[in-house]
């Protein structure tokens, strides 16, 4: 009987770790708030790639 009950604790505690590493694993990977607005931003802001004039200059300095 006494195996069955520290089992059960082994299984409870194992459950009880598992959860508090998926809870941060899943805050981990979401990051931080400013993280998210910065990502949001680049994406909603990124129209790809532009051609503006300091891109030209460097374009204009690499010519053989």
């Amino acid at each position: 009987m006494s195996t069955n009950k520290t089992n059960r604790r082994k299984f409870m505690a194992a459950l009880g770790l598992g959860g508090v590493a998926a809870a941060g694993t899943l805050l981990t990977r979401q990051g931080t708030p400013e993280q998210q607005a910065s990502a949001s931003k680049d994406k909603a802001g990124s129209g790809g790639y532009r051609l503006t004039e300091h891109v030209r200059k460097y374009y204009r300095t690499t010519q053989v």
